[in-house]
């Protein structure tokens, strides 16, 4: 039952810090068409997810890793809100923004999780 209060807290924590910077960065481009707020939070939350990852998996603390990984990071990376955004671009003909975001989530996603990963072996020697 701790476990799962641990994964709300931080699940609730990282919600609110998503809501916060989406609403911070408005929409870009033509129309507002490009979503900024999830780019940047899907990006921030892969370099994140990579720092903690390096750095918890070696302490092995399996309470912060609830909290921080399963808990903050789940609720504040938005996939099924990126799958959202990524749709209403595509119903609404705007195919190259569309694409231009899915390369730059995907890609900037994954190099950020590897730049956390490098991040946190370099702090952590």
């Amino acid at each position: 039952m701790k476990e799962i209060i641990y994964v709300g807290i931080g699940g609730f924590a990282g919600s609110a810090g998503r809501y916060l910077i989406s609403k911070w960065l408005p929409p870009l481009g033509a129309a507002g068409t490009f979503p900024l707020g999830t780019f940047a939070v899907n990006l921030i939350g892969s370099l994140l997810i990579g720092f903690l990852a390096a750095i918890l998996t070696k302490q092995s603390s399996n309470t912060l890793q609830l909290i921080l990984i399963t808990g903050f990071c789940g609720g504040f990376t938005t996939f099924s809100t990126f799958s959202a955004e990524g749709l209403k671009l595509l119903r609404a003909g705007h195919t190259i923004p569309y694409f231009t975001y899915l390369g730059l989530s995907i890609t900037g996603g994954l190099f950020c999780c590897m730049i956390g990963w490098w991040i946190a072996q370099k702090i952590a020697g």
